[in-house]
């Protein structure tokens, strides 16, 4: 049996790891952060310019800029956004700095 833990990283598929139930971590400061990220980022649609997922999307908070990963060869450039649309549903999207014209979902929130 286990449980999860954050980590202090900033990629997100890297952000947590496998921990016993009911351990801790100490990173609290941390921006907001979906429950459910999806296996692999999905590309969005574009409808008149903006990002699509069951209704135009409406970007609530961001960007959260996150560049990490040039050591390991595992290298981010993204800006992240908390989006919604008009049922409700609260996304995580990106942007890859190195081809802004495409959005991502990456993550949805409980």
């Amino acid at each position: 049996m286990h449980g999860l833990q954050v980590v202090a990283e900033h990629r997100p598929e890297r952000a947590w790891r496998y921990a016993p139930p009911g351990s801790h971590s100490n990173d609290t400061q941390s921006p907001p952060r979906p429950l459910w990220l999806l296996p692999q980022p999905q590309k969005l649609p574009l409808r008149e310019g903006l990002p699509y997922w069951k209704g135009p999307l409406i970007l609530e908070f961001g960007p959260e800029r996150i560049e990490s990963g040039w050591w390991d060869d595992v290298d981010v450039s993204r800006d992240y956004y908390i989006a919604s649309n008009s049922h409700g549903e609260r996304l995580w999207i990106f942007r890859e700095r190195r081809a802004p014209r495409c959005w991502y979902l990456h993550g949805l929130f409980a």
